[in-house]
């Protein structure tokens, strides 16, 4: 019979083997990035009775093709179920930890079916607010802080946050809270949003 322990020591090899998956991606994706979503969804899966397996599963495997050329979560949705089966996972969780790793990036646009998945795509969301957020927006190298003469898109050019982190605020950040699916994900995210709107009226009382 396969039993809480069993699950228990599935997903302990998965956070072992998926760390190693990490090792050339920048700091807004990398491993530690995977560890906070794996504690969200932990914190809100207890709370609305999800199956833990199958969510930390798929909290430990969302990013795992992010170093791969093309869609991450493609990508990631493609590696996982070889390491799904060299670590013995049951065959009837497999394809539900592989859709939540498919449908969870904000890119995609997608709302989920299952209590996992949405867990998930919250879990990841949420990782992208409050402090953390906001050091993970900044940890993109390449892009300019803000637009010099518009920092806070103030006027009605067009918002470009492949150029300017200060973008990725309005362009996404600033929505995610209103896209939670569960009620203790709203409630973090709205947490974590008061933190950061905060941050954008002292930057914006600095800038002059």
């Amino acid at each position: 019979m396969d039993g809480k322990f069993n699950c228990n020591i599935r997903v302990m090899e998965l956070k072992k083997f998926t760390e190693s998956f990490f090792e050339s991606i920048c700091a807004a994706h990398d491993f530690q990035h995977t560890l906070r979503v794996f504690s969200i969804a932990e914190k809100i899966g207890d709370k609305e009775g999800a199956d833990m397996e199958i969510l930390l599963a798929a909290a430990l495997l969302h990013d795992v093709g992010h170093s791969m050329p093309g869609d991450h979560a493609e990508n990631s949705g493609k590696i996982a179920p070889e390491i799904l089966r060299k670590l013995n996972f049951p065959g009837e969780k497999m394809d539900k930890i592989i859709y939540a790793v498919l449908v969870y990036r904000y890119s995609k646009g997608k709302i989920p079916d299952t209590k996992e998945a949405k867990i998930l795509q919250d879990a990841d969301r949420i990782d992208a607010l409050g402090a953390i957020g906001i050091m993970r927006t900044f940890a993109h190298g390449t892009r300019s802080l803000y637009h010099t003469s518009d920092p806070f898109c103030k006027t009605n050019r067009k918002l470009d946050d492949m150029e300017y982190s200060l973008d990725h605020f309005y362009g996404k950040l600033l929505k995610l809270p209103d896209l939670m699916h569960t009620k203790a994900g709203k409630e973090i995210a709205s947490e974590r949003m008061k933190f950061m709107l905060s941050f954008l009226n002292e930057l914006e009382r600095e800038l002059g």
